[in-house]
């Protein structure tokens, strides 16, 4: 472990007179009447994370608390609740020794690893402000962020999947005054250099200069969370130990779950709803958690067989990567009980198939930052609900749907959603202006949704994702949910695109599954034989390699959109592109062409840093990907008795050549052959490294097969 200020000595430390340091004050909202409220109908627990620890050390002090599960070395670490919580109290001490105090922020931006869920608890015993922040975050990020929440210490890991956090961290010391401490977590260690998670247990002056400090209140500040930036500049969420206790309190009544299920936690916990179900609930329940640092079905399955897990709470891919997972077959699941799946609509045709292929109960729930978990199917609901909504509100939670004026609609009726309760948040950092809860306590979540008269939930769509044609509102969810029924479908997402008649148009970005294709014809012939009527047809198809997601899982429609906008500029752009052909004859026989076509117009050869090739149909197709992505250019190999083709597609690129195609055709004529090479021109850019390969392919290639062959006659 690494401290910008220097190395800390065994002795305890002087905490009261860290404690005495001046702490900002964060303003949050928490009027008397809802206090009033929550104690009335004793909604709220009103104990503190550490109480809970406390309780399961007294109960049983050497079960496993938490296993973590690193993918660099494939290492597995275990901590009982007694060690536990001595780290946790000695990650207090070291943090009141340097001033940490009542308010004070504490940022932790590391990966799913135990030492997380040690200075959780060491802020709760603080009265200490913890602000997760996601690995994935880079300097744009956490300037933001650091920043506007004031923190005063940051936790980082020294690296994490390839990336070093320390200059990033380094470079912004400069713009965050209030930032006074960077510690730097290094896994590779023999032990922290400064014993600040040592599990021996703390010095009794330690132990007593923490009793000594003021015991924090259920009804203080416990987290500040950024919103994951779906829609996008992110809001700090604000929550108190009571909002966070109350909903994971009452999710794991309407589940039954106790203290005997153990958690796989694989999405970060660093989102909030890593945070409550992944460190929160195992500690509440007195249970377990096996943490996966980097996500990987496969051996998800086997941290599942070898600890038991039980329970899972994670987005939709997670579902889908261990119901399509080729490793299903080597392990036992059979004590995982059930996943809740969460983040957006569940596709009911995965939700099926994941319960029959897995052999669990598949549970949909809807949640946000602003207030947790809020719904979720129960295990007795019949199937229409399971498969059909996004479950009903716990005890605590109320729902309601209103019109664009704000007046509640009747069930089936599609509309805003609106929440409100026990663990609805205290406001948005320092934008009061933006909380959007009217005068009873209303929260409007943004989201469109339907309630049926049972009060279970069906989120239809975000407000900003609503697609209006023409004036005739286009029913996203259920297009989306009968086009991931095509065999070829993986993924599928709808976005409205900006139209000058029409005001909006559909455009379908779909993720196929190895090996399969899906043409724009091919999407509407599927849909109309589904009976979807045309209004609502998409009227583009983007064939794209993933979603883009947030690192908890959720799908960022807003990039979508970006992306679709800025393909709709490409396309405008293109339609003023000339169409080429040219032939020439050769004496050559056409193989021995042929030949010269294939190894001078590789692509491997004109264009370096390919990241990878997935080949198809026993390598007759090949898909090329460069790093992170940002092209991926599709190779086409034909022949038959009268000719021999190769062709080249850009499917996608940063620069205007999606779409772009390229063709070279060996055509046998008589004892020689004829080249047809045909393209569509395009402005090539000297620094694009896909104007590298389109020029590489006509200039080095045509040279070389000239120079090859002897100089054709060309016509």
């Amino acid at each position: 472990m690494r401290d910008d200020v220097g190395q800390h000595t065994g002795a305890a430390p002087d905490l009261e007179a860290g404690a005495r340091r001046k702490t900002v004050a964060l303003e949050f909202d928490l009027p008397q009447h809802r206090i009033d409220e929550a104690e009335t109908r004793a909604l709220w627990p009103n104990r503190l994370i550490t109480d809970y620890l406390d309780d399961a050390v007294a109960r049983h002090p050497d079960k496993t608390a938490v296993v973590a599960h690193a993918a660099a070395g494939g290492t597995t670490l275990r901590k009982s609740y007694r060690q536990l919580a001595q780290a946790s109290l000695r990650a207090a001490s070291r943090l009141a020794a340097l001033g940490v105090g009542k308010g004070d922020v504490v940022s932790l931006q590391l990966p799913n690893r135990w030492e997380f869920i040690a200075l959780y608890v060491a802020c709760g015993r603080l009265g200490a402000v913890c602000n997760p922040l996601l690995p994935v975050y880079r300097s744009r990020e956490l300037r933001y962020m650091l920043s506007h929440a004031e923190s005063t210490v940051l936790f980082i890991p020294a690296s994490f999947r390839g990336f070093d956090y320390v200059p990033m961290v380094d470079a912004l010391r400069d713009e965050l005054p209030r930032l006074r401490h960077v510690i730097v977590l290094d896994r590779a260690a023999d032990g922290p250099a400064d014993g600040m998670f040592d599990d021996a247990n703390c010095e009794a002056s330690e132990i007593a200069a923490l009793d000594r400090l003021s015991r924090p209140h259920a009804n203080d500040l416990a987290e500040v969370l950024f919103t994951s930036g779906t829609t996008g500049q992110p809001k700090g969420v604000m929550h108190t130990h009571n909002t966070l206790c109350s909903v994971v309190r009452e999710y794991a009544r309407a589940l039954g779950l106790d203290g005997d299920d153990i958690v796989l936690q694989s999405s970060p916990i660093a989102h909030q709803a890593g945070l409550l179900h992944g460190v929160v609930m195992p500690l509440m329940l007195g249970g377990g958690v096996v943490l996966q640092d980097v996500w990987d079905a496969d051996v998800a399955l086997g941290l599942i067989e070898a600890h038991q897990a039980t329970h899972i709470h994670a987005a939709t891919p997670f579902l889908a990567d261990l119901a399509e997972s080729a490793a299903l077959a080597r392990h036992d699941i059979g004590s995982l009980r059930r996943f809740v799946c969460a983040g957006a609509p569940i596709p009911r045709a995965l939700a099926r198939r994941a319960a029959e292929r897995l052999r669990i109960d598949v549970m949909s729930s809807f949640g946000m930052s602003e207030i947790g978990t809020a719904t979720c199917t129960r295990r007795d609901d019949p199937p229409e609900r399971i498969f059909g909504t996004d479950g009903g509100p716990f005890r605590g939670i109320e729902l309601r749907i209103v019109d664009e004026v704000g007046r509640p609609v009747a069930a089936g009726t599609e509309g805003r959603l609106q929440l409100r309760g026990m663990s609805l948040f205290v406001g948005y950092l320092k934008r009061p202006d933006l909380g959007n809860i009217d005068g009873e306590g209303w929260f409007d979540s943004g989201d469109l949704a339907r309630l049926d008269a049972h009060g279970y939930v069906r989120i239809t769509g975000r407000s900003k994702d609503l697609i209006i044609r023409g004036g005739q509102n286009v029913p996203v969810v259920e297009i989306e949910e009968q086009l991931f029924r095509h065999p070829a479908v993986s993924e599928v997402a709808i976005v409205g695109i900006p139209d000058e008649r029409l005001g909006e148009r559909a455009c379908a970005f779909a993720v196929l599954r190895p090996g399969a294709r899906l043409s724009f014809e091919e999407m509407v012939q599927f849909l109309k034989e589904a009976g979807t009527a045309t209004p609502y047809l998409p009227e583009r198809l983007e064939v794209i390699g993933e979603m883009p997601r947030t690192a908890s899982g959720k799908l960022q429609k807003f990039r979508l959109r970006e992306m679709a906008t800025r393909n709709t500029d490409r396309r405008k752009e293109r339609s003023s592109m000339t169409e080429v052909s040219i032939t020439a004859d050769f004496d050559q026989p056409a193989e021995a062409v042929w030949a010269v076509v294939r190894d001078f117009c590789n692509v491997d050869r004109w264009l370096p840093g390919i990241e990878r090739v997935e080949a198809e149909d026993g390598g007759r197709r090949r898909r090329i990907v460069l790093p992170d992505g940002k092209v991926v250019i599709e190779q086409e190999v034909a022949r038959d008795e009268a000719a021999m083709t190769l062709t080249y597609v850009v499917l996608d690129s940063p620069m205007p050549f999606t779409d772009y195609r390229s063709t070279m055709a060996v055509e046998r004529a008589g004892r020689g052959c004829t080249v047809r090479w045909s393209a569509s021109l395009v402005p090539l850019v000297a620094e694009d490294r896909v104007a590298r390969l389109v020029g590489g392919l006509y200039r080095g290639g045509l040279k070389a097969l000239a120079d090859f062959l002897a100089a054709p006659t060309a016509r």
